[in-house]
């Protein structure tokens, strides 16, 4: 079984919001180049969603934002912003409770190890169905 069909047969309640853009779980790409895939150069968060009402998520965003500072990773979304896109894909899922994962990565860059030439995170939401 290829990539594509495990992800259609397995992740049908799922949504990806890739900055800002939403996709079903199988047309959502990043490059390879991403730093997250070349290093791990990202962070994230996981909460939940109990009927209809995101648990704790300013706590969440507070320590995503505490990672990026002990990362020196400068974010290129604001915590507004990223609520604004969490609560969209949430809406658009329109599941009660679901599972969500915000994954903030450096960006795109060169090979190596110089962070200064990455200037553009991507943002990553995963939302999925929690039974």
């Amino acid at each position: 079984m290829n990539n594509e069909t495990y992800i259609k047969q397995n992740f049908k309640e799922t949504l990806v919001n890739i900055n800002g853009e939403i996709f079903s779980p199988d047309q959502a790409k990043i490059s390879v180049f991403d730093r997250s895939f070349l290093y791990g150069d990202s962070i994230y968060e996981v909460t939940r969603s109990y009927n209809g009402k995101l648990f704790a998520l300013d706590e969440h965003l507070e320590r995503l934002w505490l990672s990026a500072d002990y990362l020196s990773l400068k974010l290129t979304i604001t915590k507004d912003e990223l609520k604004k896109e969490i609560e969209k894909t949430f809406k658009t899922l329109n599941l009660p409770n679901c599972y969500l994962r915000i994954i903030i990565s450096r960006g795109v860059g060169e090979i190596g190890l110089d962070t200064k030439k990455v200037n553009t995170n991507n943002v990553v939401l995963i939302l999925k169905s929690f039974k």
